[in-house]
């Protein structure tokens, strides 16, 4: 039987809710040690076989199945009870060696695309969009031609993780939390929330979350957007691309 992780210190019930933040991933982030052993370990390849023992250590539950055009992939799920799909890609015949990594986690919604689109500005580490028309997914795609640390993959399938847990409340309160229209600034509040949680130490450390953590630096990537710009119109013509073909 698969166990998910859904409870919480009743005092950190609010922050973690308002973060999304699944605290046995967060800590691994925040406690100085890696989440994996030897994570300079080299992966040459991102084959099925090659990953399942980091997902064995990280205690992410998952099972194999092959594809109609004999793709190897894994279904898979985390702790806080998201169901993702790993699907190794750019792999030479025989599936001996692949350079890629996608992960895609799907959500059934009746939220409307104006929704998903929001939560896409507003956070570049993973994309999300619309399928079928009632489900939604967010992605996020990996590269290893020259191979990967193994403790570089297992962060980057615990900020997936993170970022795919955010994305399902985000879909719930959309449907759920009765407001005229979603914009980009509606998620905006997890900065704050994270804000105020960093100026409590005791309560960063339980939750999970320094000021170094990529959770908190997903939160300020939009903001640069608008730094560009102005920088730009400070000195027209250095920072933005003209789709009229002037540089």
């Amino acid at each position: 039987m698969i166990k998910t992780i859904r409870t919480s210190v009743a005092t950190l019930a609010a922050g973690l809710a308002a973060l999304g933040v699944a605290s046995a991933q967060s800590n691994a982030l925040s406690s100085g040690s890696a989440p994996i052993s030897h994570p300079e370990q080299m992966l040459p390849s991102l084959h099925a076989e090659a990953i399942i023992p980091l997902l064995d250590e990280m205690g992410i539950q998952y099972q194999g199945a092959t594809l109609p055009d004999g793709q190897k992939v894994l279904l898979a799920k985390a702790k806080n009870g998201i169901k993702f799909q790993l699907t190794p890609t750019a792999c030479d015949k025989g599936m001996t060696r692949c350079r890629g990594l996608s992960m895609m986690a799907l959500f059934q919604t009746n939220a409307p695309a104006t929704t998903v689109s929001a939560f896409n500005y507003r956070y570049a580490f993973v994309s999300t969009g619309i399928a079928d028309g009632d489900v939604a997914y967010i992605m996020r795609y990996s590269v290893a031609d020259y191979g990967i640390p193994r403790g570089n993959l297992a962060v980057t399938l615990i900020n997936y993780l993170h970022m795919a847990s955010v994305f399902d409340r985000h879909l719930y309160e959309s449907t759920n939390v009765v407001r005229q229209d979603v914009r980009d600034t509606d998620l905006a509040a997890n900065g704050l929330n994270m804000q105020s949680i960093l100026a409590d130490s005791s309560l960063a450390t339980m939750v999970g979350l320094n000021a170094n953590s990529h959770q908190v630096s997903f939160e300020k990537m939009t903001d640069m957007v608008g730094t560009f710009v102005k920088a730009d119109g400070m000195a027209p013509g250095r920072l933005i691309n003209h789709v009229d073909g002037e540089r």
